[in-house]
């Protein structure tokens, strides 16, 4: 995004949260989005937009890469921690202290 003025995309982002608070008000149930997902989906969409307008209107930036935005190294390591505890969604602080353990051991040491 270059600008305020190329709103396109700022404007997507108010929507889908406006779309998202008017689920919320009705309590939309029936739908796939569970509460942690909609919490977090909502969230996100909100910290990029004020992301966004902080970084163009604040700091002066001449744009600003949303794709580069993102959290793939945390969600890499926690998809490592599945893989190990046995594909489970769902795993418990022990695993992962247990997995910590063999990811550091598996990676070469530095000399």
């Amino acid at each position: 995004m270059s600008s305020l003025s190329d709103e396109t995309k700022l404007v997507f982002l108010d929507a889908l949260i406006t779309f998202l608070d008017v689920r919320e008000f009705y309590k939309h149930d029936n739908g796939t989005l569970t509460k942690l997902t909609h919490t977090s989906w909502r969230h996100s969409a909100y910290a990029l937009l004020e992301f966004t307008k902080s970084c163009l209107a604040e700091l002066a930036y001449n744009y600003v890469l949303l794709g580069k935005v993102q959290m793939d190294g945390l969600e890499h390591r926690f998809s490592q921690y599945r893989q190990i505890a046995g594909g489970h969604s769902h795993i418990y602080i022990r695993q992962i202290y247990e997995c910590e353990g063999r990811l550091r051991l598996s990676t070469p040491c530095r000399l």
